[in-house]
């Protein structure tokens, strides 16, 4: 298990190739936006639709899955 650890942060230490760098920085906006989104309209006290309830969860989710599988990949 420490071995495990270990190997896992070596690899979110080395230097990602460029194309999971951009897929990092597309999966992490996606994410802030539909967060930013989510505390915009809760905060002013909006509706939300059901359709953004129903969807919200994966937006945050599934992108910061990406975003750790393209920075725990190294060259």
């Amino acid at each position: 298990m420490k071995k495990l650890i270990l190997e896992l942060k070596n690899r979110w230490q080395t230097e990602s190739p460029l194309f999971f760098k951009k897929v990092m920085q597309i999966s992490v906006f996606i994410s802030g936006m539909a967060l930013a989104m989510h505390l915009a309209m809760d905060s002013s006290g909006a509706n939300e639709p059901t359709w953004w309830i129903n969807v919200y969860p994966y937006l945050i989710a599934i992108p910061a899955g990406i975003a750790a599988c393209a920075k725990l990949t190294k060259e």
